[in-house]
């Protein structure tokens, strides 16, 4: 920050004890994060429109058959390398448990980004996400399956997870269904939001039976911001219903609608988003290498509608300076880091343990993969 904002936010946080506890505390308890960013298979069990793996042509087509030990090698590498945070997609990484093992043994925080189709075993402790869309029968439409049903059933009371709903034309008419739905079943709900791919093709036949089912204007699932700020007032309005359930941040919320979140350069590219590939946040691909020449680990997203909700969280995070003009706007910075917490930061008695360095899991290993 420049030296100017950081003298409005002492000034701040002298003048009041509560807001310099709880800073301090939120310092201590998430900072610092050191992200990167991996897919371990190319398989999935689902078809969705978007797809921020398969949209375009420039998903990786090789074999994935490294071993658990050569996934432990790589992720100590990357421990090595200074990550702290591993953020793991795929397509979908359940479908590649010895990966996800790995990853766990040697991390002690991350999140894995799966559609719940297939449960990940409890001994794997890092946060996960479930992707939904919407209600089963819809997501079938959406998705080419439906997975809602069956992740309630996977995640139902475990702590790890937290279901994640896309919001979108297709899930905004059953978002009070949806959220009573995670109530009864004892998992906690988030929100993305549907963001626009550069390209259109991938999974268009059965998107335009939705749009003639639906008669809707388009295939193109985006909510426009009047539409997206209907849906976070009936969201709001809900959590007086279901407030252990619902995990999302009212200021969070009015950043995504109350201006565009990025800045593009002449080539439509975001210049100040927080998930752009570096030499410390990288992308690498399902055999390990490290994907160069992209701006960030969903290069098929159009960034001038992209609200992903990874990305813009952290992006609005990144940007505290925005942030130390009153006591007030600094409280809603923290609503929001505090609110990234809840659901990257998933608490669990095997997660808060002490991690055993991986050099000591040979002997071990042969009971963690049967």
């Amino acid at each position: 920050m420049q030296k100017n904002s950081v003298i409005r936010m002492k000034s701040i946080l002298d003048g009041s004890g509560y807001l310099d506890s709880r800073f301090k505390a939120v310092r201590a308890r998430i900072f610092p994060i050191v992200p990167s960013q991996y897919d371990v298979t190319n398989l999935c069990n689902m078809t969705c429109t978007g797809c921020m793996y398969f949209e375009g042509d420039g998903w990786f087509k090789g074999d994935v058959n490294q071993s658990f030990e050569q996934w432990l090698d790589f992720f100590q590498s990357e421990s090595t390398r200074g990550v702290n945070f591993p953020h793991i997609g795929g397509a979908e990484p359940s479908l590649n448990l010895p990966a996800l093992r790995a990853a766990a043994k040697v991390f002690k925080r991350g999140v894995i980004y799966t559609n719940g189709g297939k449960k990940i075993p409890e001994e794997i402790n890092l946060a996960i996400q479930v992707s939904i869309w919407s209600d089963d029968e819809t997501e079938e439409e959406v998705r080419g399956n439906r997975f809602f049903n069956t992740a309630l059933k996977h995640y139902s009371g475990d702590s790890r997870a937290i279901f994640v709903c896309t919001l979108s034309k297709a899930s905004a008419p059953s978002i009070e269904a949806i959220i009573g739905k995670c109530a009864e079943h004892g998992v906690q709900i988030t929100f993305n939001h549907f963001s626009r791919p550069n390209h259109r093709e991938y999974a268009a036949d059965y998107l335009r039976d939705w749009q003639l089912e639906n008669n809707a204007d388009s295939i193109d699932l985006s909510l426009t911001k009047t539409e997206t700020a209907a849906v976070h007032a009936k969201i709001e309005a809900l959590k007086s219903l279901h407030p252990d359930t619902i995990v999302f941040s009212e200021h969070y919320a009015q950043q995504l609608v109350r201006d565009d979140l990025y800045t593009l350069d002449s080539q439509g590219v975001a210049t100040n988003c927080a998930s752009r590939l570096g030499d410390t946040m990288r992308h690498y691909l399902p055999d390990m290498s490290r994907e160069m020449g992209t701006k960030c680990c969903t290069p098929n997203v159009d960034c001038s509608s992209c609200n992903l909700y990874a990305m813009a969280y952290a992006s609005i995070t990144d940007r505290l300076e925005d942030f130390v003009s009153s006591e007030t706007r600094l409280t809603e910075w923290l609503d929001i880091v505090e609110t990234w917490e809840s659901i990257f930061c998933r608490k669990t008695p095997v997660s808060e343990a002490v991690i055993i360095p991986a050099r000591e899991l040979t002997a071990q290993e042969p009971s963690l993969v049967s």
